[in-house]
């Protein structure tokens, strides 16, 4: 068996009590991967590592690299950052994966619209990105004071139609009007990580780390 059996398998695992590994162990990849991305499909949300195993582009589309440093932008820099240079870092990063909530399609590509949930501050996000621009909502239960530097529009509502893969009741306010539920359209990844961290600064300034750790719940 291949070492992509073997974490396929691991992961079905998790999300299915009753999966039985011994019947797979001899299925190529292809097939697992097939059957498996039906499961998921139905079984939102998904750790995002997961759902990538199932869901990567073929080959031959053009756009398949920039899916993959779409995914590995959010899952291994936005999220890492609010964990940097915590004690309980690195076990906060494996209860709180980046997941997946549902999909949307641009370029012909099957995306992933992403959720971080920081527990520690009780705040969520939901992400996605069509190749072109990024939205962005946030739920907090108190208000976000900070000065995020023109990074976007914080006049702007956005209309639940350009939101794609978001449900209607998680498309908000401008950050203007609503400064604990807003919704926001970043337009490059560098501008992205700049409100993350911008974000993160004030979260850790505002809520000192004597915080107990909890993990969170899908």
């Amino acid at each position: 068996m291949s070492i992509n059996n073997y974490y396929l398998l691991d992961d079905m695992e998790r999300y299915n009590l009753d999966f039985d590994r011994t019947k797979y162990e001899d299925k190529s990849v292809e097939e697992i991967v097939e059957e498996f991305r039906e499961f998921y499909s139905k079984r939102f949300p998904v750790d995002v590592t997961t759902w990538i195993r199932v869901n990567s582009p073929k080959d031959e589309m053009i756009y398949k690299q920039a899916f993959s440093d779409q995914v590995c932008f959010v899952r291994d820099a936005i999220n890492h950052l609010f964990y940097e240079n915590s004690d309980s870092g690195y076990e906060e990063l494996k209860v709180n994966p980046v997941l997946v909530i549902n999909t949307h399609t641009s370029k012909s590509i099957k995306l992933p619209v992403y959720k971080i949930n920081l527990r520690k501050y009780k705040l969520s996000m939901i992400i996605r990105n069509n190749f072109h621009d990024w939205k962005l909502s946030i739920v907090s239960e108190q208000e976000i004071n900070v000065d995020f530097m023109e990074l976007f529009d914080e006049t702007k509502t956005i209309n639940s139609v350009y939101c794609e893969g978001f449900k209607e009741d998680q498309v908000f306010q401008s950050f203007k009007d609503n400064k604990k539920q807003f919704t926001v359209e970043i337009y490059d990844r560098n501008r992205l990580f700049t409100f993350m961290y911008l974000l993160n600064n004030y979260l850790k300034k505002d809520n000192p780390r004597k915080h107990a750790f909890s993990p969170i719940k899908c």
